[in-house]
């Protein structure tokens, strides 16, 4: 997607990055990007298992060095990155407290987030612009609303516990919620990130780009993304 990669190029020269998440559909990945605009370091962390034949496609796209982990983010430990891009995992959260605290733990200074959102207006209901539905406290009947309308949207894709019921378990296959992008923008804020812009690419799909308040490091994007626009015209 142009906006992203575009602010990928912008930021991350000489930066380390990490993408969380890049294992489902591989080719929406954002390392190569970064690895091409002069990365310092990669990392992949997605939960899918180590020996999943995704991670030999991730190896396959890319031309350089790259530490991967397999593991779910929460349970990740070390050094923060400077920028990390997070695309599809959010709704997947039990916990999105957690989930969002453990992302501003990672992140030194720029978050790009990538997810889906749900419109307001799903049948019957009117939803207010910070709500998120958690998807287990539905009734069938509620729950069947919410199905054949995403279901008409996602094109034949699967999303379990969405598009079909299922037994409700502790794992992050699950779409355990549909946010609005006013309750993504409150979780980014409450975590501790400063929400920079919000690109609304659909009624369905937002960017989200947020920082780590750093004066240091705003300071020298200040300079950075100046240079890049003076280079561009």
């Amino acid at each position: 997607m142009e906006i992203i990669n575009n602010l990928i190029q912008k930021i991350v020269p000489n930066r380390s990055f990490a993408d969380i998440g890049p294992c489902f559909t591989v080719v929406h990945e954002k390392l190569s990007i970064a690895a091409a605009a002069g990365a310092s370091s990669l990392t992949a962390i997605d939960i899918m298992p180590k020996d999943h034949p995704s991670w030999d496609g991730l190896r396959d796209r890319l031309e350089t060095e790259c530490t991967m982990h397999s593991m779910d983010l929460l349970d990740y430990v070390g050094d923060p990155f400077d920028v990390v891009y997070c695309s599809g995992v959010a709704y997947h959260q039990p916990d999105p407290f957690a989930f969002f605290s453990k992302l501003f733990e990672i992140t030194d200074h720029h978050l790009i987030l990538k997810s889906l959102i749900t419109p307001l207006q799903i049948g019957e209901f009117n939803l207010p612009n910070g709500a998120c539905v958690f998807m287990p406290s539905l009734n069938k009947k509620d729950r069947q609303v919410f199905s054949e309308d995403w279901k008409e949207w996602l094109l034949g894709w699967e999303a379990a516990g969405l598009t079909y019921p299922i037994e409700w378990d502790m794992n992050c296959r699950n779409w355990w919620w549909l946010f609005t992008v006013e309750s993504l923008t409150s979780f980014c804020t409450l975590a501790g990130f400063s929400v920079v812009k919000i690109h609304l690419v659909s009624e369905r799909e937002v960017i989200i780009h947020a920082t780590v308040n750093n004066f240091r490091h705003l300071l020298c994007d200040y300079w950075r993304l100046a240079l890049f626009e003076f280079e561009q015209n």
